[in-house]
């Protein structure tokens, strides 16, 4: 068996799911087609067969076939260039590929045309914005309905995401829902340690942009702070709302308790979930219509022992169950998160308990277990287009 997967970056530092996915260890040879280096190295690209491809038309010639394909196939922006097209084919024939897994929807439209001419087996997974924001063009929508006709199998994140998406042509019996999992034996190894001073670690880490609520997140912590004194807030990530959250630390006076890390990479982030007491996702649906699919930090902030507080979005609520392994707010209620920060802090043993069962119910979520479960729709298809 040998399977393309096929992602944008190889690879994104906020895409750990995506190296999980890929980084099997079943008995099938994986191929990797990718437009961009993502901001770390990774040994897949070394020890897999990977191609990268342009998404730009090479020359004037290929730039009027691609818009005129574009034109006649009503692609819109989802489309490869006709050279790029004729490079995968070329890939897929070379090798004998058998399935491709296509992370993102969007990404699944710009492959109608090849699986068309090569009758190869076609997953579309999805993750997040492409099955959120992405739902608000008319252009997506029309073209992710021909998706639904052409895959063999679509994969979701959580079941929220799978009930929206069967609202605009999902197919049930085609679909598998599968959560991302953490490699749990590698979270083991890392040293569990506490603040020096008897501080209480409090931790976000992803892209600061309007989904995770990360300025709300500030304002919350600043009157916390000022009731307990001995918190201390880390921020790890980068994005578009950057300058907004630094400006609401110097705004709330707050510098000297408040850790603005930037991006890190993911052995980083681990560390410091390690030494956290508490983890705060605090998401929320953006304006332009963007959600989480299955924010995988929560499952690695239980398994590092933190007791985890996020909203009642998206795929959340498939990881957490309120009360019993983390706590669940509504989105956007800064009274309610609050409350909820001050509960953990108050009550030490609510806080234990609450990081003693997230240790248990991250066995639930291993990368085993999830790349088992891509293994098992591998030989469902493979079984069924022999």
């Amino acid at each position: 068996m040998k399977v393309l997967f096929y992602t944008d970056s190889a690879f994104a530092v906020s895409e750990t799911f995506i190296q999980n996915q890929i980084g099997s260890r079943c008995p099938f040879e994986r191929i990797i087609v990718y437009n961009k280096k993502g901001e770390q190295n990774h040994e897949l690209l070394s020890t897999c067969k990977a191609y990268k491809i342009e998404l730009t038309p090479k020359t004037f010639i290929d730039r009027l076939l691609s818009k005129i394909d574009r034109l006649i196939r009503r692609y819109g922006e989802y489309s490869f260039p006709i050279s790029t097209q004729q490079k995968i084919i070329s890939i897929i024939r070379e090798n004998n590929i058998n399935i491709i897994h296509c992370n993102y929807g969007q990404n699944a439209i710009k492959f109608i045309p090849i699986i068309k001419q090569t009758k190869t087996a076609l997953i579309c997974h999805f993750h997040g914005f492409d099955s959120s924001q992405l739902l608000n063009s008319s252009i997506y929508v029309r073209n992710i309905k021909k998706v639904f006709r052409l895959v063999n199998t679509t994969i979701t994140v959580s079941n929220d995401m799978t009930k929206r998406l069967e609202g605009y042509g999902l197919e049930p019996k085609k679909n598998r829902l599968i959560h991302y999992g953490t490699d749990l034996a590698k979270i083991k190894t890392i040293k569990k340690e506490k603040a020096t001073g008897g501080k209480i670690i409090i931790l976000h880490a992803g892209r600061l942009t309007e989904k995770k609520g990360v300025p709300d997140l500030i304002s919350v912590f600043a009157k916390v702070f000022h009731k307990y004194k001995n918190l201390e807030l880390r921020i790890i990530g980068s994005g578009e709302e950057e300058e907004k959250v630094r400006n609401k630390v110097c705004e709330l006076g707050i510098s000297n308790v408040v850790q603005l890390q930037g991006s890190r990479p993911h052995d980083y982030v681990l560390k410091e979930m390690k030494q956290a007491d508490i983890y705060i996702l605090n998401s929320r649906t953006a304006e332009n219509g963007d959600m989480e699919g299955y924010p995988n930090t929560i499952i690695e902030a239980m398994a590092c022992g933190c007791a985890v507080v996020s909203t009642i979005h998206a795929g959340i609520p498939d990881a957490i169950t309120n009360e019993l392994d983390g706590l669940l707010i509504p989105e956007r209620d800064n009274r309610a998160l609050e409350i909820a920060i001050e509960r953990l802090i108050a009550d030490p043993l609510l806080r234990n308990k609450i990081q003693k069962n997230a240790l248990e119910k991250a066995n639930y979520f291993s990368v085993e277990l999830m790349q088992n479960s891509y293994f098992n729709v591998y030989q469902e298809i493979s079984q069924l287009t022999n």
